[in-house]
């Protein structure tokens, strides 16, 4: 079968035709075998131009995802509800098109990542905890998915051909889109929620959209945490570049960027997010670039001069007797959620009866438990509130038991020790050094900011924290080819 794909004698343009075509069939059949339903049948069409473009310049798809999932949640509001899936749907159709162009080169090597094993081994374990206890197929897959989904964009940068350039490239845009969008974050705060006019929301008589007289904002995110963490792993991409680049244009733009995204960071007043970028900070500076705890000091001071009542009034919210009394207590009338701490004692009863495997993915905690119904909160009398609790690490616990979360720590802890690595390496090219010193202050921003939010579930802060990590694997297994 892959050897007839391969097209070892026909012309590359009209290869791309007949895999295009091919592809455009299957969604057209799809398209009719679901009541005939036209969004599927047009697409199945559509993807006759698509594939073929994809086909030939796969880059173009990365291209488009980069730059919709930062501003998705804010065409969401506008747009049909279809929309939000245009970047799966490019991802899917990249990695088809890079499968056929694999098989059609006679492609036989492919390239080992710290990723792959405990990577194949979690999902083993999902999909056993799905037949453990008996999950409906679709909602195993979707809770997943919901916190996989940018692990396919890895796969595809990590075995496309990408040229080193045009990675470089992407990161950039990156950069340049979080600096436009911290730009625009920063006109919210200014303008006030008066500007809004309930374009948005009305975050005006929203209290968690405000502190003070302040507005928490939250650019095209709709959300300040969700902004606030988007930025924990931009900043200190932008910011780590900077400070490994020799040419004095583009180090002095880098700086100019990264200025707005940590006052727009700061203007998010979310707690988690700057708990999350000082420890990653700090972990980076400890480790690996004393230089950085300098910048950190230098942020906690101009943070503490510049908004001194905002700021302090967050931290101090934080560790109230009141605040911490209410993390403890149920959903009520007033506070509806719950708080984290409740949150965290519900789930040790669920993990305690389930500790291996869990209830299985899409059954505790996360978005797909939100979604469709599952019998786990009934039989522990947990309320309806906690169909989506404010903390991965206990939604993942509780989901694929401490076999599943066991082997997403270790995944991710052979993706630490590798980036590590190569910062210490005295050989490592400048621009990949500071991506992967940014990569790794972000990485332990996420890890941190996981016990308080479902954060592998965020896309605009999960697309950027997998494609980091691909591009930094990816640079650096080029290094090493070009010593061999």
């Amino acid at each position: 079968m892959l050897h007839a794909l391969s097209f070892p004698n026909i012309p590359i343009t009209l290869r791309n035709i007949i895999i295009g075509f091919i592809v455009s069939v299957l969604f057209f059949g799809l398209g009719i075998i679901i009541s005939l339903q036209p969004l599927i049948i047009l697409f199945g069409l559509l993807s006759l131009v698509v594939v073929i473009l994809l086909c030939s310049r796969i880059e173009i798809g990365i291209y488009a995802i980069l730059l919709f999932v930062p501003v998705e949640l804010t065409i969401d509001l506008f747009a049909p509800g279809a929309v939000k899936y245009f970047d799966e749907a490019i991802l899917i159709l990249i990695f088809i098109a890079l499968f056929f162009r694999i098989t059609a080169i006679k492609k036989s090597e492919f390239q080992s990542t710290p990723l792959d094993r405990p990577f194949i081994l979690f999902i083993l374990i999902g999909f056993l905890s799905l037949v453990i206890n008996k999950v409906p197929f679709h909602i195993g897959i979707a809770g997943l998915r919901a916190i996989l989904q940018y692990v396919l964009l890895y796969y595809v940068i990590i075995y496309s051909e990408i040229s080193s350039k045009t990675l470089r490239n992407m990161v950039w845009l990156s950069i340049l889109t979080a600096g436009a969008l911290s730009v625009g974050g920063l006109i919210q705060g200014v303008l006030g929620p008066s500007a809004f006019n309930g374009w948005f929301m009305n975050v005006h008589e929203n209290p968690n959209y405000r502190v003070g007289s302040m507005l928490r904002i939250f650019s095209t995110m709709t959300n300040p945490n969700t902004f606030g963490t988007y930025l924990t792993v931009l900043f200190p991409v932008t910011l780590g570049i900077a400070l490994h680049e020799r040419h004095g244009g583009r180090r002095l733009l880098l700086f100019l960027l990264a200025t707005p995204m940590l006052l727009a960071l700061l203007l998010t007043f979310s707690r988690e997010s700057w708990v999350g970028l000082f420890a990653g900070i700090a972990v980076v500076g400890a480790l690996i670039d004393r230089r950085i705890i300098t910048i950190l000091v230098i942020i906690l001071i101009a943070a503490s001069i510049t908004f001194p009542q905002q700021v302090m009034g967050r931290i101090i919210e934080g560790f109230s007797f009141e605040y911490l009394r209410s993390s403890y207590g149920p959903p009520t009338a007033i506070f509806h959620g719950g708080g984290r701490a409740f949150y965290y004692i519900q789930s040790i009863k669920v993990i305690k009866d389930n500790f291996l495997f869990g209830v299985g993915p899409g059954r505790f905690g996360g978005s797909v438990a939100y979604i469709f119904p599952t019998p786990v909160y009934e039989k522990y009398n947990i309320p309806m509130s906690m169909n989506q609790i404010d903390t991965f690490w206990m939604q993942l616990w509780g989901e694929v038991g401490t076999l599943g979360l066991l082997m997403f720590l270790i995944m991710l802890g052979m993706i630490f020790l590798r980036a590590r690595k190569l910062i210490l390496a005295k050989n490592t090219p400048l621009f990949l050094k500071g991506l992967t010193a940014g990569f790794i202050a972000g990485f332990i921003a996420v890890s941190v900011e996981a016990l308080a939010a479902n954060i592998f579930e965020v896309h605009a802060t999960m697309l950027f924290f997998w494609f980091f990590m691909a591009v930094f694997i990816k640079l650096s297994n080029k290094v090493e080819l070009q010593k061999t």
